[in-house]
């Protein structure tokens, strides 16, 4: 096996739910914080390698955000969603 800086950064299984609830919570704060902001754009890298090329579902790595849950339309602002 390869030793890349995605297996030594993540060296388990990740709960891609539990990492949507956390990105949704600092979204909430990525407009007045720019340490939430940065950690968003992390989370945005990791779920684009999983989905581009770890081979992960779309789906699974991208939960749908109900509107609802969206904190004032910052992914639309964004990231064009």
């Amino acid at each position: 096996m390869m030793t890349t800086l995605a297996n030594l950064l993540v060296p388990g299984p990740i709960d891609w739910a539990a990492l949507a609830r956390q990105k949704r919570w600092l979204l909430g704060h990525a407009q007045t914080s720019e340490e939430a902001a940065g950690l968003v754009h992390l989370l945005d890298a990791i779920q684009d390698a999983a989905a581009d090329r770890g081979g992960i579902p779309e789906a699974i790595v991208f939960p749908t955000l109900d509107e609802s849950e969206e904190p004032d339309g910052y992914l639309r602002r964004h990231h064009g969603q």
